[in-house]
């Protein structure tokens, strides 16, 4: 009988101490983690002010974040305020998606990567920050457009698609390049229709003559009449 109790408590013991030791790894655990996310992390602001449209006061944009520490030293968006005669007008967060697909804008520069231009030839302002740096030349934007119905910023995701978009506010037109590999990359030409950007020019270069892959090519596409069609092939 004695024996089956000090059985009894030895094994209590031991259960406790490996509960114990798992609990303290864990606290250990999540300790280290804290302390490497604030070892890893350097808090950063960058402020703008800008007059979106001759008839509203000047915005005031602040982002909010942190610059990694390391090799990388990225400085990585947690939120975008924006303000206007002292009042917030609207707040772009980016951490509740933090967990999600959706990830939290980087870039190598001090202001994020943020810009503030014309992108839908609207006459108003919008904005757009660096979605990230790829190793090709293919940048990707978050983009938001401003709504004078609702007074606010809201995110167009169709502006999104264009890689690398450059926006040409006197001809109306967004240029994009897309690098598909080392030796092939297009250039495409869009323009606003209906409210929509419609590609009505693309030069194609590198090894994309279907019936002869063994050349570089430059091929030259332009809409004509709602149809994207080849007007200029040669060989380079």
């Amino acid at each position: 009988m004695k024996v089956k109790l000090f059985g009894k408590a030895v094994f209590t013991v031991c259960l406790v101490i490996v509960v114990g030791s798992l609990y303290s790894v864990d606290r250990c655990s999540a300790i280290e983690k804290s302390s490497l996310k604030k070892e890893h992390k350097k808090v950063h602001t960058y402020r703008i002010q800008k007059r979106i449209h001759p008839q509203l006061p000047k915005f005031h944009f602040k982002l909010y974040g942190y610059r990694e520490k390391g090799y990388t030293g990225q400085y990585v968006t947690d939120k975008i305020k924006i303000r206007s005669k002292g009042k917030i007008l609207q707040v772009i967060d980016f951490t509740k998606n933090r967990d999600k697909a959706f990830p939290c804008p980087r870039f190598f520069s001090k202001n994020f990567g943020f810009a503030i231009e014309d992108m839908n030839f609207d006459g108003y302002k919008d904005i757009r920050i660096i979605e990230f740096m790829p190793l090709s030349p293919n940048t990707s934007y978050f983009v938001w457009t401003w709504n004078q119905k609702t007074n606010q910023y809201v995110q167009n995701k169709a502006l999104e698609k264009y890689p690398a978009a450059e926006f040409n506010q006197k001809k109306k037109r967004i240029y994009s390049s897309v690098h598909i590999s080392g030796a092939e990359y297009n250039n495409i030409t869009y323009k606003y229709m209906n409210g929509k950007p419609v590609k009505i020019k693309m030069i194609k270069t590198g090894f994309v003559n279907k019936k002869d892959l063994k050349h570089p090519y430059r091929m030259k596409y332009k809409r004509i009449h709602g149809k994207m069609k080849l007007i200029m092939k040669r060989k380079i």
